[in-house]
């Protein structure tokens, strides 16, 4: 298939999921719009889930491109990252059918499976998020495993947030605040400076010690000014330094 047709093959699956959202997307329909044959498309996308992958990971690019044009505003790391999940969320609220088309054929499960399958040894493949590290850190710095966990988390917030929206569960506004809160307390703390170490102060028993024996040397004159020094209110001989004379 040519780039030209899988243009047009991206583009009308697109239109049909903004008219109808994912039941309004059928094959025969994108391939008549897209000017192929109904068995050229199958022999590229064996289904209309594969068709609406190719839509999203084309609308993936044009969100990096958008980045590109105008990044997210936000001083911190977590003040970026919630710019970012809040810009995805706002244009799909724009486009209520193809968010739908989206949700379903990426995040619904694959048809079941006796056997289990054989998952990567780590994080699966996320261009969602590789544009999401994009944008909050710039195209320099390379994520932190940390980092990379963080947004795989809050693209699950996003992902249900929307999901719950579509549903009419939660309204936008609230599922905005779920994105923010989440951005807040998963990459606020990735943000933060480590805190200095603390000095390690002395041994309090080993200090004790030495300044006990240092007072046994001192002459009693000395020994009781410094108990008033320490305990102006109170007489010098109401607590006599061990070894000092007392009054008869």
């Amino acid at each position: 298939m040519s780039d030209q047709a899988r243009d047009r093959v991206i583009a009308a699956a697109r239109a049909l999921a903004d008219e109808g959202g994912y039941q309004g997307v059928q094959m025969r329909e994108v391939a008549r719009r897209a000017g192929i044959s109904l068995d050229t498309l199958y022999r590229f996308y064996q289904s209309k889930d594969q068709v609406l992958r190719a839509v999203v990971r084309a609308e993936i690019r044009a969100l990096r491109d958008t980045i590109d044009e105008q990044p997210v505003e936000g001083d911190t790391p977590h003040d970026r990252t919630a710019a970012f999940f809040v810009l995805a969320f706002r244009s799909l609220q724009e486009h209520r059918g193809y968010a739908h088309a989206a949700m379903q054929s990426y995040e619904a499960p694959f048809p079941f499976d006796p056997v289990p399958p054989t998952p990567p040894d780590g994080p699966g493949p996320s261009g969602f998020v590789d544009v999401a590290a994009y944008a909050v850190w710039g195209p320099d710095h390379a994520p932190s495993e940390e980092e990379h966990i963080a947004l795989l988390a809050i693209e699950g917030v996003f992902t249900s947030s929307v999901i719950a929206w579509l549903n009419g569960i939660i309204s936008a506004a609230y599922a905005e605040r779920r994105i923010t809160t989440a951005a807040r307390h998963l990459v606020l703390p990735l943000s933060e400076p480590a805190p200095d170490t603390p000095a390690t102060p002395a041994p309090t028993d080993e200090l004790a010690t030495l300044l006990a024996d240092l007072l046994r040397a001192a002459p009693a004159d000395l020994r009781r000014r410094l108990a008033a020094h320490l305990l102006p209110d109170e007489r010098p001989d109401q607590h006599p330094v061990e070894g000092a004379p007392t009054r008869g």
